[in-house]
């Protein structure tokens, strides 16, 4: 009986320091993460969207269906779904361009990059060239700006109005263009509704910046009382 008693209480022992070093194991062990579709992944380095595992960029989570991670290990937007290179190329309303001379971003509606690299205006689907002015001599070109890394480009359309051209501006990335905001445009018989975006998200001066943007004018025609039915 005494001898059974001693077994009953060594096995009690060996049943505590078992438990005691599954419980150490489990703490010192991770234990691997997974996908709903039991992928294994590493939250380390790794995140999951959909059922794929995608590495962080920058140790950053995105989306990667509208963002994804460059060489230099930034996230960036994709252009119309499609990824890019942002140190060659950039993206305005969904259409992807070569940067000029390498690094120069500009607005390929009115702006345009030569066989030497340069950045000059357009008028109409022509370059804009100062010395022979195929450009209205009453219209002055819209000076060059070239935003530099941590800045956006804005351009603005003013879609029929006037001033036929509005020069474009850099904003700091996350910044408002504040007291850059272009003056309102006038066009006969409408009413300026406002700058937009291709989502037709509308720009205020306090707007925060952060992507290159086409603004474009916004009318609405108005309606006399002979024009109404």
């Amino acid at each position: 009986m005494i001898s059974l008693k001693k077994n009953l209480r060594k096995s009690r022992v060996r049943y505590f320091y078992l438990l005691i070093l599954a419980v150490i194991f489990c703490v010192c062990t991770e234990i691997p993460e997974h996908c709903a579709d039991g992928r294994i992944f590493d939250p380390q380095t790794q995140f999951c969207v959909d059922n794929t595992p995608y590495t962080k960029c920058d140790d950053m989570v995105f989306e990667p269906q509208t963002e994804f991670c460059a060489d230099d290990n930034k996230t960036y937007i994709k252009c119309n779904g499609r990824e890019f290179d942002p140190r060659l190329q950039f993206c305005i309303d969904t259409s992807l361009h070569v940067k000029c001379n390498g690094d120069r971003i500009y607005d390929p509606k009115i702006q345009g990059c030569d066989e030497d690299g340069n950045l000059r205006m357009k008028c109409g689907d022509k370059l804009y060239n100062p010395a022979t002015h195929e450009c209205d001599e009453d219209e002055e070109p819209n000076p060059i700006v070239t935003p530099d890394e941590g800045q956006f480009f804005v351009a603005f359309d003013t879609n029929g109005g006037s001033p036929a051209l509005i020069a474009p501006i850099i904003v700091s990335s996350g910044a408002a263009m504040r007291m850059q905001y272009p003056r309102d445009p006038v066009r006969a018989d409408h009413i300026f509704e406002g700058w937009f975006d291709m989502y037709d998200i509308k720009y205020e001066e306090v707007t925060a910046i952060t992507n290159n943007v086409i603004l474009t004018a916004k009318w609405t025609k108005i309606i006399t009382d002979d024009q109404e039915p």
